[in-house]
């Protein structure tokens, strides 16, 4: 038998039936509190579906099957491919008046929204997140069981120690590297093989697995 799906070669597999919004009938802007506001406009029943609340494993079924419309206090994005497609595929979440996280859409791809809510997104995504991103590495020396680093990232210079393990430094999709250091700050490398020769040489003579 042959095996059916509606994942497209562009479109991630674990996306289930998600609901997208596209700009058209979704306008996004800051709060007082810099949280999302999402202002949605009904154009078709299927586009401004609200999943339901997501609930823990060990709660009752609803008695009614009919989830009531929440009332959403402000909305955050979760990544849902962090590493492989960090602007593609965001869930956009928000509480509502129980408490409860509720999805309110996928956005596809944050190139399909003007640029003003890039920005809004991307900040949101950054304050969420707390990566760090290397983009060159000036020195990397082994001490004992630790790994002092003096790298540029996105945010300027930075200089932190990681313990020298396989679980300080992991894979983070398609040649990707998540760094934890020992105050548990995260950096992240988003293609070793991008960096310039001389700094892949730094990072793969002590992180080569």
């Amino acid at each position: 038998m042959t095996r059916t799906t509606n994942d497209s070669p562009d479109r991630p597999s674990g996306l289930g039936g998600a609901v997208f919004h596209p700009p058209a009938n979704c306008h996004i802007r800051q709060g007082e509190f810099k949280e999302l506001l999402v202002d949605r406009t009904d154009v078709a029943t299927d586009s401004n579906t609200v999943h339901p609340p997501l609930r823990r494993r060990d709660s009752p079924e609803p008695a009614n099957a009919e989830t009531p419309k929440p009332k959403l206090r402000g909305a955050f994005v979760v990544c849902t491919f962090p590493a492989s497609r960090p602007e593609e595929y965001l869930s956009l979440r928000a509480w509502d008046e129980n408490g409860d996280e509720t999805e309110i859409g996928m956005l596809r791809s944050l190139d399909e929204w003007p640029q003003d809510v890039r920005d809004l997104i991307r900040a949101a995504i950054r304050r969420r997140y707390l990566l760090r991103r290397i983009e060159s590495i000036d020195r990397m020396e082994l001490a004992h069981v630790y790994l002092e680093c003096d790298v540029q990232t996105d945010r300027g210079r930075e200089n932190f120690t990681i313990r020298w393990s396989q679980s300080q430094a992991q894979d983070f999709g398609d040649g990707s590297k998540l760094i934890i250091d020992t105050e548990d700050n995260r950096y992240v490398i988003p293609d070793v093989e991008q960096l310039p020769k001389p700094d892949r040489q730094k990072f793969r003579q002590h992180i080569y697995w």
